[in-house]
């Protein structure tokens, strides 16, 4: 007995096969709103256009936040109709791993083939310039490849096969909650309205790159908080050190042939066994408050009055909490509420050096 194969329908398939054979009976009733299946049919089709029309290539992901209405229906199946996919968002005890509208995908188009750990790696860049901008952890739950492929593939008609795509999927390590608050724009340090994507990017990528662990440590006071204020303290001030560092705007304290003849003089007054010892301790470097106060110089100066009205001060505490936790094991010269505020000023001015570095920040937007 002979018999061919036939493929599955696709629901887009489907549906147009009810619109051919019964295009004017119901398909949708939405309160006092009817639609029939020529009219959803249509309504979908002129929304994929718009869709396509806005950039979207067949694959890609779009995310539909809408009420159960008849305009659901029409939004979901003009994503379909256009070729993209629905994202999937895993419910679980009543939270959720993503909300759509805090959701963003973004398309990198490489100039040659890359391996897993690049893609990774391009990903990981744009999830830390989110946090970045957003003043929260953020999360990448969904890495969707292309896959590279020497020779365009043909189907048997001679048609090209559409790309073949790999799904990497994240399993988040926290799940938020149901009714987390969305990200406020106004607490948003830039956007793709304000700087375009294609240009903040480039000066992310350089920035990472040159002050990556600087950045690491700061974002990890997002990613992962710490419940001990002690451990952020050290992670902060740690985090303004190696920042400072890395813009090579250190400063010697003295002229080099002045320092010599100094530490010298200081040498011949030390035993001759413990000279090598205390010469290495001698060093012609910026104190951390020197660094503090390098920072905090950088960025807009009314965005940092705003931060920290009394510079001097912040900078004095900030090193002697420091100081008192290494050195002692303890800060009892300071408040528990007076290291949160540490802590949260030095962040801050290392995320606005961050910005100010990689040229992401707006004028202006400092301040507000």
């Amino acid at each position: 007995m002979n018999s061919t194969a036939q493929a599955t329908p696709t629901v887009l398939e489907l549906f147009a096969s009810h619109v051919d054979r019964t295009p004017d009976a119901v398909a949708v009733v939405d309160g006092d709103r009817v639609l029939t299946y020529r009219q959803l049919d249509e309504h979908a089709g002129r929304l994929a256009g718009r869709l396509i029309s806005r950039g979207i290539r067949r694959g890609d992901r779009v995310a539909v936040m809408m009420d159960r209405s008849a305009d659901l229906l029409v939004a979901l199946l003009a994503v379909w109709k256009a070729g993209a996919v629905l994202p999937f968002f895993d419910r679980r005890k009543g939270g959720i791993v993503g909300r759509m509208r805090d959701t963003a995908s973004v398309r990198v188009v490489p100039t040659a083939p890359f391996s897993l750990g690049g893609a990774r790696e391009a990903a990981s860049l744009v999830q830390d310039l989110i946090s970045l901008a957003t003043h929260r952890a953020a999360g990448v739950i969904w890495l969707r490849l292309e896959v590279a492929e020497t020779e365009p593939a043909l189907l048997p008609d001679g048609r090209p096969a559409p790309r073949r795509h790999a799904n990497v999927l994240y399993s988040p390590t926290a799940l938020g909650r149901g009714n987390a608050k969305a990200v406020d724009h106004h607490r948003v340090l830039f956007t793709c309205e304000s700087i375009p994507f294609e240009e903040v990017v480039p000066r992310w990528y350089e920035a990472h790159g040159r002050l990556q662990a600087a950045t690491r440590m700061v974002l990890g006071l997002r990613y992962a908080p710490a419940r001990y204020v002690e451990n952020n303290l050290l992670t902060a001030v740690g985090a303004a050190e190696v920042l400072h560092r890395g813009l090579r705007i250190d400063e010697k304290p003295f002229p080099r042939a002045e320092f010599r003849a100094m530490r010298d003089a200081m040498l011949k007054q030390v035993p001759e066994r413990h000279r090598e010892r205390f010469k290495g301790v001698i060093r012609n470097d910026p104190t951390l408050r020197d660094r503090l106060y390098a920072l905090a110089a950088r960025p807009d100066q009314d965005a940092i009055a705003l931060l920290t009205p009394d510079v001097d001060r912040w900078a004095e505490r900030t090193t002697r909490a420091r100081n008192d936790l290494t050195h002692e094991g303890k800060t009892p010269n300071h408040r528990i509420e007076e290291l949160i505020a540490v802590v949260e000023v030095t962040t801050a001015v290392v995320i606005l050096n961050l910005c100010t570095s990689s040229a992401c920040l707006p004028s202006g937007k400092a301040r507000s």
